[in-house]
């Protein structure tokens, strides 16, 4: 695409002067032109009029990283992100949905082999794939991850899925998100099997037929014709029995408009289906005819309500409100740590839709007024030092390539030498967080960490935060 880097716009984003500083010295002698931010809403809202063909983000928060990943996600910019960075690496940012070239570079890399490690990257071999506008399957939770791990197998698969959880809890994006996924053209059809649960015999007789007609029409279309189809049965638990023996027939190839079978289309057909409720419990009671739940139970997966994973609720929260930002064309916000505190104190009975709904309307009015007031959430409110705990304690912990990579930076030096180095990376952490916490009232920060105010003092000497 691009032969050389002269009319390269690049970005540099690191919230240290000096570490600015450094970057742009070092991409200088590029010649390119360079915008250096501080501040990363005001980043955010200028990316689409500068439209930068590369982004150095220099942090060591997986927060903010995660913040410029949906930031470029939702804009949908062809851009490169390279994170500077000792402790974090791009296998830490891997969720499927996400198509984005991202790189991650030692903070310790000198001028000259960072300018060879941009180069190398802006002049791409292949093109990058679509970045996907289904949504994404965001969080940190084992249950996410376990998910997130299953999405390659799905991809190659065209097995019948069952997706169950509570109402909210994201069973639809996630059916649209492995449909996303087949290779080439595909077609993507919603039947709501809620529609078809009349109780009246009449009407019972009516629906079923009503339901096999909508299966029908759909290979009927010849807009479907030379393409895989997949067939979302959304709330499957609410068809009634006489529903689901036609459905059986169908599968079965024994249905159709000549009376011919079906065989041949069936195999080009993939249904997921989403259930509110146990379906396993409703064939032991008779509800449901177990042929068919073995027919499409062949990957079960459930997703868990959001109290089940409070864990994931500032990475939402930060996914939700750029994406809201980005389609609302207003100015990007990063809600507040009090914000998020009372966020993590509420049950959420609405699931990840309430969730996006309120932060959707915060993304609205450019306001958090309705976080902070909001009657639920307000009665629920833990103590001030909870979400600085909380926050410590989704810490990613450093792995094998962190510390591999922290040995190549420090040279020969001891294991004391490389515990300091992260023991300082997490006091820092720590007392930004105290800080942010307490509105960066310096003293009540002092306070929450059990140190004097004069050695808060020293250490925002020591570690430059401002």
């Amino acid at each position: 695409m691009y032969s050389t880097l002269n009319d390269m716009k690049i970005i540099v984003f690191a919230k240290n002067s000096s570490e600015r500083d450094y970057l742009r010295n070092s991409l200088a002698p590029m010649e390119k032109s360079i915008v250096c931010f501080e501040n990363e809403a005001i980043c955010f809202d200028n990316l689409n009029s500068i439209n930068p063909h590369a982004i150095l983000a220099r942090t060591d928060s997986t927060a903010v990283a995660w913040r410029f990943i949906f930031a470029l996600h939702a804009l949908n910019l062809d851009c490169r992100l390279f994170i500077i960075s000792n402790l974090l690496n791009a296998s830490q940012f891997s969720f499927q949905g996400l198509s984005l070239r991202l790189r991650t570079v030692p903070e310790t890399v000198d001028g000259q082999a960072l300018m060879r490690q941009i180069a190398s990257d802006m002049i791409p071999k292949l093109e990058a794939d679509a970045t996907s506008q289904n949504g994404l399957l965001v969080g940190y939770s084992q249950a996410i991850k376990s998910i997130n791990d299953m999405m390659p197998s799905l991809m190659r698969s065209s097995d019948s899925v069952i997706i169950t959880g509570e109402a909210g809890t994201g069973k639809e994006m996630l059916a649209r998100l492995i449909a996303n996924h087949i290779k080439g053209e595909s077609a993507f059809v919603k039947l709501d099997c809620s529609q078809y649960t009349e109780k009246s015999a009449k009407a019972g007789g009516a629906n079923q037929q009503r339901y096999a007609q909508d299966i029908l029409d759909i290979f009927n279309n010849s807009d479907y014709s030379n393409k895989p189809v997949t067939i979302l049965l959304d709330k499957i638990h609410c068809l009634k029995k006489n529903a689901q023996s036609k459905f059986l027939l169908f599968l079965d190839g024994e249905i159709n408009g000549s009376g011919k079978s079906n065989g041949a289309r069936a195999k080009r057909v993939r249904f997921i289906a989403t259930s509110e409720v146990d379906i396993a419990e409703m064939v032991k009671r008779n509800r449901f005819r177990k042929s068919l739940y073995y027919r499409l139970n062949v990957i079960p997966i459930f997703m868990p309500a959001l109290k089940e994973r409070k864990e994931d609720i500032p990475i939402l929260v930060d996914h939700f409100c750029i994406t809201a930002c980005a389609k609302l064309k207003r100015s990007f916000i990063i809600p507040s740590t009090r914000s998020i505190e009372k966020l993590l104190a509420y049950e959420w009975p609405g699931n990840v839709d309430e969730l996006r709904g309120t932060i959707t309307r915060v993304a609205s009015s450019g306001d958090e007024t309705h976080i902070l007031t909001h009657s639920g959430i307000k009665k629920r409110v833990n103590r001030t030092g909870q979400l600085l705990y909380q926050n410590f304690d989704m810490e990613v912990m450093p792995n094998s390539m962190e510390i591999q990579s922290c040995l190549q930076g420090l040279g020969n030096s001891s294991l004391k030498n490389i515990c300091d180095k992260f023991v300082c990376r997490t006091e820092k952490s720590l007392l930004q967080r105290a800080l942010v916490t307490t509105n960066w009232n310096r003293k009540k920060a002092a306070a929450l960490l059990n140190i004097s105010y004069k050695s808060m003092l020293n250490k925002i000497k020591m570690y430059e935060i401002v």
